[in-house]
């Protein structure tokens, strides 16, 4: 955890270098296997630093990297699983919403997506943290503008808001 942590900050600084370094571009499928057997190994404690690395930069990875990534929906479901352990923690939530922010601009589809998003609507009406309601909004926003909706789904959200 000591070690991991801070090589996964490098690592991210490495990936977000512009112009990206090639080799690294050529990498990034077995960065990201191991990041997930990082996480696997982790179990559902989101609280250590190395989770919280892990996620950082997988959230830098979607962003930056679209087409040389693949996520399968297991591994979806488990970054779903981590993000919404630390949503709702003030301490690790600016992680949590990061992530979920990645996931909804690439537009990886799942079913735990929109329950999240359900759960972030809610919470960003009932919170009492400011910064908690302006990240639930961000991503409620992004959501709303850029992921795959069905008319049904859109009308669900749109009466909650009013």
């Amino acid at each position: 955890d000591t070690i991991v942590g801070p090589a996964l900050s490098v690592l991210s600084f490495l990936i977000k270098a512009a112009p990206p370094l090639p080799a690294l571009r050529v990498e990034l499928p077995t960065i990201v296997a191991n990041i997930f057997f990082l996480l696997q190994r982790a179990g559902s404690s989101a609280a250590g630093g190395a989770v919280r690395g892990c996620l950082r930069t997988l959230t830098v990875i979607l962003r930056l990297s679209k087409a040389r990534v693949h996520i399968t929906q297991p591994q979806l479901k488990v970054l779903l699983s981590f993000a919404q352990q630390d949503l709702f923690e003030l301490a690790t939530q600016s992680v949590a919403f990061g992530l979920l922010r990645a996931i909804i601009a690439r537009r990886l589809v799942c079913e735990e997506v929109y329950d999240l998003i359900d759960k972030v609507a809610e919470h960003m009406v009932t919170s009492q943290s400011e910064q908690t309601q302006q990240l639930s909004a961000q991503a409620l926003l992004q959501f709303l503008l850029d992921y795959p909706l069905g008319d049904k789904r859109l009308m669900h959200h749109l009466q909650f808001l009013l």
